[in-house]
């Protein structure tokens, strides 16, 4: 009979370092900690009201007809962040069905616009020149 493979692993080490891990607190936990330097992230927020011609379709297609520059699948992704309210009420079913009437409220989170591009005195070393 064969004996058991040994460990060459310190299982006390690993443990200490998963208890380490799990300790830290995370940044929701410090919520209230926060910098007051730290801005809030401006969001545009726009409100639809659901006409006939949109009733029974899914919230996601229903933004994607009132607001066409945007995609079915941007507003799915916006409906599972929690930035679309359907009267009132946060949504997070992208299947969710609209109503005649509804409220729909849209938070759009701003777009990511490349920063600009700032030119900078660099010292080079020239290594050939051409006349």
């Amino acid at each position: 009979a064969k004996s058991p493979p040994s460990s060459q692993f310190d299982l006390e080490a690993i443990e200490a370092f998963e208890a380490s891990l799990y300790s830290e607190t995370t940044p929701d936990e410090n919520e209230g900690d926060r910098n007051d330097e730290e801005e809030e992230i401006p969001y545009e927020t726009i409100t639809y009201t659901v006409t006939e011609t949109l009733n029974s379709k899914r919230i996601d297609a229903a933004l994607s007809s009132l607001e066409p520059k945007f995609s079915r699948s941007y507003f799915g992704t916006l409906v599972t962040d929690g930035c679309v309210y359907l009267n009132n009420e946060i949504i997070s079913r992208k299947s969710q069905k609209v109503k005649d009437g509804d409220v729909l409220r849209v938070e759009y989170p701003p777009s990511e616009e490349p920063t600009d591009i700032l030119a900078q005195n660099i010292p080079l070393r020239i290594l050939f020149e051409d006349e």
